[in-house]
């Protein structure tokens, strides 16, 4: 039996699997409604913090070399 995932466009291909994900989008949910601080300052394990897509609009920097 194969699940869609339509925001990541995954398949899962077990009940398991699904279970498992499910299980961490009811964790996540219990935490934005008892700690939403924790959601708002996510990521907390990756080396940068949230991009700033609106700077990186307008302050372009692209250097390209050929």
């Amino acid at each position: 039996m194969l699940f869609l995932v339509n925001d990541e466009h995954k398949l899962i291909k077990d009940l398991e699997t699904l279970d498992l994900f499910v299980d961490a989008l009811i964790e996540i949910k219990h935490e934005a409604e008892t700690q939403p601080e924790l959601l708002k300052n996510a990521p907390h394990s990756l080396p940068v913090k949230r991009l700033d897509d609106v700077k990186a609009a307008k302050d372009l920097n692209i250097i390209w070399k050929g």
